[in-house]
């Protein structure tokens, strides 16, 4: 199930899918366009909503006081430390924790682009967040952290191939450069996972390379 099958799934849990309420619940200084920001800082610039995923508009911006943001986004401080996904499903009435990976990314490139995401042994707590203690009928989460703070929640597993410990995302635009051969000789398997954002993005996932 993606976000799209969700939104239609699960009307009654729609707050979820609004990144801005949840900056707020995380107590970050944050606010919608028409609002202008506090002080100079870079801070993260994306939408509101966003179905599509893949990090669509999202993107590290240098705003000056009084400077405010595109109608439908919203910007929020900017979070430093580990990009952290991990799983929770349901089991009985209690939430367990499930495959949890840490992010590789380089600063230079575009939110949207990670390099690897690495299965880590970490425990991580069960989000305290009332509305998160009452959801009936949904036996998945997945949420996404920078340090200690959510940045995302989705009410479905990670979608992408969490059997493996690793899997390194395959970008069109470096796709000829790359010595396909080393990966493979090193036991990596390629899965095919094509994904633009619905065309939004500046370059395609074609899939990963696993193990």
């Amino acid at each position: 199930m993606d976000d799209l099958e969700v939104w239609e799934k699960y009307p009654e849990y729609r707050i979820f899918h609004n990144k801005l309420w949840l900056a707020e619940m995380m107590n970050l200084h944050c606010g919608p366009s028409g609002i202008p920001v506090p002080y100079d800082d870079y801070y993260c610039v994306r939408p509101i909503y966003n179905l599509l995923g893949m990090g669509v508009g999202a993107q590290k911006k240098l705003l000056k006081k009084g400077e405010t943001v595109q109608p439908g986004y919203f910007w929020c401080e900017w979070l430093e430390g580990d990009h952290i996904s991990v799983d929770f499903y349901k089991k009985g009435k209690k939430w367990v924790q499930g495959p949890t990976y840490i992010a590789i990314k380089h600063p230079d490139d575009p939110l949207y682009k990670f390099r690897a995401w690495k299965r880590i042994d970490k425990k991580i707590p069960f989000p305290p967040m009332y509305e998160l203690q009452h959801l009936e009928n949904i036996k998945n989460l997945n949420f996404e952290a920078i340090g200690d703070t959510i940045i995302e929640i989705h009410l479905r597993h990670n979608p992408n191939p969490v059997e493996y410990s690793e899997f390194i995302p395959i970008w069109h635009s470096e796709y000829d450069g790359m010595d396909h051969t080393s990966f493979l000789t090193a036991g990596y398997k390629f899965i095919e996972a094509v994904e633009d954002g619905g065309g939004h993005l500046g370059d395609v996932r074609l899939g990963f390379y696993c193990k």
